[in-house]
């Protein structure tokens, strides 16, 4: 008994990533020191922090104050 197997697909195209997103062109990683590289991710972090805190406020915006009956 002969099995008979598919043919095999082929592997997509490889796509290289899209380029990542800095504040200032010709950013790279490799010309900065540890410290240089850290502070960037502090920075980084704490803007993606305040963005997050934005998009939450447009989302879940909180319930009205409750109104005072006389």
């Amino acid at each position: 008994m002969t099995l008979s197997y598919p043919p095999p697909v082929p592997p997509f195209p490889f796509v290289p990533p899209a380029a990542a997103c800095t504040s200032t062109q010709g950013f790279d990683a490799r010309f900065l020191t540890v410290e240089q590289q850290i502070s960037y991710l502090v920075r980084r972090v704490y803007e993606l922090e305040e963005e997050l805190t934005h998009i939450r406020r447009l989302i879940f915006f909180p319930p009205p104050p409750p109104s005072s009956a006389p």
